[in-house]
């Protein structure tokens, strides 16, 4: 079992993860910067769900300087947005050493998946040498949090997370995270096929999130309302097709992926929440990556296309309304009358 391990990154996922480690009684080191890490460095991170409200101290450490005198840990989860991950992993250079196992927490396809780089993930291919598949072990998550207040994180609805080898072996260290996740409340499972859950994942992610920013639209009305259904559909049939032809394995059928999202009721995706809150969208990992390896293999997905480029045109508006907007407490310009 890992005797140190840091998890970079302290928004609502990272500080799940964290906090779960902990209660299993690891040694872990959360990273970031922000109101919230410094929060959690005065007063531990307090943690809460339908049944629990505990806090627990966990030892902080901010990106920059402050990390140099940290040693190399046994495993590093990043917690990042998959935009975020080059910039992230060089931040915490020194936490990962030659024997560091890595654990991306992503979504969408990940730098490692493939036998060579992904451009829309890993420009130039840097993650792809300075973090290859054997450094890494390879994660799905399912987990609804948020940051209430700094030093707070709540969680409320899904709990679990699938941990898989690249090469398929059940190793020592997968079992071994797996079991310490799951003592501390987060239920873990080691799936020998790790690539195949991170493609089911993409259907839900690529079918919905570009979408739901295009519409403003919860999961229930995509899946509900005749017309954003059908286009729901037609891109998780496409994106199927290209896992087929990548040798995917899906577990399910487009209706039954649609039948896992109805479950969840109203719920506004993450990257909907992103797009409202005036970050920036996930469509490297969720879209570009499927649709350069879709050109790549000439395997047509038209309406996958047209909907990131709907949202990345959305974004692009949203951007330059934000920018024209008068600074806070200006006032316009006197117009002349007719």
């Amino acid at each position: 079992m890992s005797s140190s391990i840091a998890v970079v990154g302290a928004g609502a996922v990272g500080s799940v993860v964290a906090w779960r480690l902990a209660r299993a009684g690891a040694s872990v080191l959360l990273v970031g910067r922000g109101p919230h890490l410094a929060a959690v460095g005065r007063a531990g991170l307090r943690y809460s769900d339908a049944a629990t409200d505990e806090r627990l101290p966990i030892a902080v450490a901010e990106t920059g300087p402050g990390l140099q005198a940290q040693a190399a840990c046994d495993t590093v989860f990043l917690a990042v947005k998959a935009q975020d991950v080059r910039g992230a992993v060089e931040a915490a250079a020194p936490l990962l050493g030659p024997q560091t196992t890595v654990v991306p927490l992503l979504n969408g396809l990940p730098w490692w998946l493939r036998d060579e780089p992904l451009e829309a993930v890993d420009p130039g291919g840097w993650l792809w040498r300075a973090l290859p598949a054997p450094h890494v072990v390879g994660a799905v998550v399912h987990l609804g949090a948020e940051v209430v207040a700094p030093g707070w994180v709540r969680q409320a609805g899904d709990n679990r997370l699938t941990l898989g080898e690249p090469d398929g072996t059940a190793s020592p260290r997968v079992q071994a995270l797996a079991a310490l996740l799951t003592a501390g409340g987060l239920p873990t499972r080691v799936h020998a096929a790790i690539r195949d859950e991170l493609w089911t994942k993409l259907i839900g992610n690529l079918g919905a999130n570009p979408l739901s920013v295009v519409t403003g639209a919860t999961l229930d009305r995509l899946f509900g309302e005749p017309g954003l259904r059908a286009v729901v559909e037609a891109v998780m049939h496409e994106t199927m097709a290209l896992g087929a032809n990548l040798g995917v394995r899906f577990p399910m059928d487009v209706a039954a992926r649609i039948a896992v999202g109805q479950r969840l009721g109203a719920f506004r995706t993450s990257m909907l929440q992103d797009f409202e809150r005036g970050r920036a969208l996930e469509l490297g990992a969720i879209a570009d990556a499927p649709l350069e390896l879709a050109a790549r293999l000439r395997v047509p997905m038209p309406m996958t296309t047209l909907v990131r480029d709907l949202a990345r045109a959305a974004e692009r508006s949203r951007d330059l309304r934000a920018s024209a907007a008068p600074p806070a407490g200006a006032t316009s310009p006197a117009k002349a009358g007719p």
